[in-house]
């Protein structure tokens, strides 16, 4: 992290401060400092001049100055000095910036110490033009150690701490005038925004990837974030913000797949068929589409079943078979579609046998024929869940199934084989 180029000044700036005394046009504390404070403010910075002039060689006189800096700004009187807390900056922006890592680890708040420290030079009166000269240069570094604190949060995941931190670095460029046409601005909005979006806070979200796109960015993520920020609250405004992130980005597929997820989760699946298609042919080969189509359809059946719509049934029955075995065509070991196979057969056998065991005992025809189309069906689910208990065998549902199909197929002991791996999950 790069230094504060201040500390040249920091002695000539602080020689009146032992005395109590700083010229200025305002006025700062009325308050007396304490004789021991001012000893203190003194020991602080005599500890900070030997060891900016040796850093490596006087590390010690940091944890002095740490000491001493604490000490005398327990004290009213000292609180009210500009070149006190000028000089409390000062440190902690060393500490902030300790390349060792000997302080800055044992201090982790430091940037935000000096960060304070910083703007009390302006706010507690008094200061000299130079004073607020020196912090206001300070809050460059400062601006940076946010963003090297927010980096190491997110990469703790501490995501919602991140996402503070990286604001801070907004809010200094902001009070220094920065606008959001400056790069270094934008990253730190966006790198906000990325954290908020992993920690779901939407206010951060909407402030930070709500500047990005005021300013004109267009990158995917901010478009996905605004669109989760404002799904639980404003549906339309949500899609708005999709639709116009897939318009600045038409070759990206998380946006479209956002959509496709918004959709799925809120029913409409008759809007999502022209969606997966253009998601598969952007990216024929991504197996989860598939899946999810597979899926879409599979539902499409069911309404349509229970509809008796037949041939409407018949058709999407027919379409989630395929996609379900193109998925499976890209990845022969993928679980989720083998696994839905399977279930699309077994399923589809639940209102035959529902209709069978409602049956009169003179309809014999008709129970054969579901009977025979029943154990049809369960024969084409049996081997893709025996498959896909091949790729996972802690899964219930999958345990469960073939527990069933042997039991219809009169095979008691696999049955009972499958019973009692599902007593052992238990």
């Amino acid at each position: 992290m790069k230094k504060s180029l201040l500390f040249v000044m920091l002695a000539s700036l602080l020689i009146s401060v032992g005395c109590g005394t700083t010229q200025s046009t305002s006025v700062g504390s009325t308050i007396a400092p304490a004789k021991e404070a001012l000893q203190s403010l003194k020991s602080a910075e005599r500890a900070f001049s030997k060891y900016t002039q040796d850093r490596s060689g006087n590390a010690g006189e940091l944890t002095n100055a740490i000491s001493s800096i604490g000490t005398a700004m327990a004290d009213e009187g000292i609180k009210g000095k500009a070149a006190a807390w000028l000089l409390k900056g000062n440190i902690f922006n060393e500490v902030m910036s300790d390349a060792t890592g000997v302080f800055s680890s044992k201090y982790p708040d430091a940037v935000d110490q000096a960060y304070e420290a910083f703007q009390k030079v302006s706010a507690v009166g008094g200061a000299k033009k130079l004073e607020l000269t020196a912090a206001t240069e300070a809050l460059k570094n400062v601006a940076a150690g946010f963003s090297q604190k927010g980096a190491n949060l997110f990469g703790a995941k501490d995501f919602g701490g991140a996402a503070k931190a990286f604001m801070k670095t907004v809010e200094i460029s902001d009070g220094m005038g920065i606008g959001d046409d400056n790069e270094d601005q934008r990253n730190a909005l966006f790198n906000a925004g990325l954290a908020a979006m992993n920690a779901g806070d939407n206010g951060i979200i909407k402030t930070a990837m709500g500047r990005l796109l005021a300013a004109g960015e267009t990158k995917p993520n901010i478009f996905e974030g605004l669109y989760k920020a404002y799904a639980d609250e404003d549906e339309a405004k949500a899609l708005d913000f999709l639709s116009k992130g897939r318009a600045a980005n038409p070759a990206d597929n998380g946006l479209l797949t956002t959509e496709i997820n918004h959709y799925l989760k809120s029913g409409k699946l008759e809007v999502l068929e022209d969606k997966l298609m253009q998601a598969i042919a952007n990216e024929p080969d991504n197996k989860t589409l598939h899946l999810v189509s597979g899926s879409m359809y599979e539902k499409l059946f069911n309404n349509a079943y229970e509809a008796k719509d037949m041939a409407g049934a018949d058709a999407n029955f027919a379409k989630a078979e395929q996609y379900y075995n193109s998925a499976i065509s890209i990845d022969d070991g993928y679980f989720d579609a083998v696994y839905s196979l399977g279930a699309l057969y077994f399923n589809k056998t639940t209102p035959m046998r529902k209709e069978m065991n409602e049956l009169p005992l003179s309809e014999t025809a008709r129970y054969d024929a579901l009977k025979a189309e029943v154990a049809s069906l369960m024969d084409k689910a049996l081997p893709y869940f025996t498959k896909a208990d091949g790729i996972n065998n802690k899964d219930y549902n999958t345990i469960f199934a073939l527990k069933e199909i042997y039991a219809r197929k009169d095979d008691l002991t696999k049955s009972n084989e499958y019973k009692a791996r599902l007593e052992a999950l238990k």
